[in-house]
């Protein structure tokens, strides 16, 4: 049964079967897929956001990440967003992981690409988005994880998950 319907998800009470223990009632959220970006320069350094985000009222260092449109690719969606929220065109993107954010309430699959090759064209920001390019080298972006100044979950998954391709998986 649907309870909410919002523009982006909807909230659900479902009852589903539940492996070796029966049925049991869920609350899901039904959100579409997602993806981050993790645009990497020429040089090495990544581009990064410092968005403001009015759910907890701060201004958070971020990837660039979008949702999915309804028929659109993932890899499509990457490059619009990076285009959107970055002002940059990838010139390649790379399929990093896919994985879900919360499994425990909600349907949302997130993708993580990798983009290079960029080329500036210019923002073009929504009217809800309040965004900041900043650059960065990897080693400054894991400093800043560590010391707290990087919140935001999809960004923590992706620094470190980029960090082992780089370096051949180790952390």
């Amino acid at each position: 049964m649907e309870v909410y319907r919002g523009r982006k998800f909807s909230v659900k009470v479902v009852e589903k079967e539940i492996p070796g223990r029966g049925k049991a009632r869920l609350e899901v959220v039904e959100y579409p897929e997602s993806v981050v970006i993790i645009p990497v320069l020429d040089d090495g350094r990544l581009v990064m956001l410092k968005q403001y985000r009015g759910a907890v009222e701060e201004w958070l260092y971020e990837l660039p990440a979008g949702t999915v449109e309804p028929g659109e690719e993932p890899e499509a969606c990457a490059a619009r967003e990076l285009r959107e929220e970055t002002g940059y065109e990838p010139g390649r993107l790379e399929l990093l992981a896919s994985y879900y954010v919360s499994p425990g309430y909600s349907t949302e699959l997130q993708h993580l690409y990798m983009a290079r090759d960029l080329v500036q064209k210019g923002q073009q920001l929504d009217e809800d988005e309040a965004i900041e390019v900043v650059t960065v080298g990897l080693e400054e972006a894991l400093d800043m994880l560590w010391r707290g100044a990087i919140r935001d979950l999809k960004t923590v998954a992706g620094l470190l998950i980029y960090h082992a391709r780089v370096f051949g998986r180790r952390l």
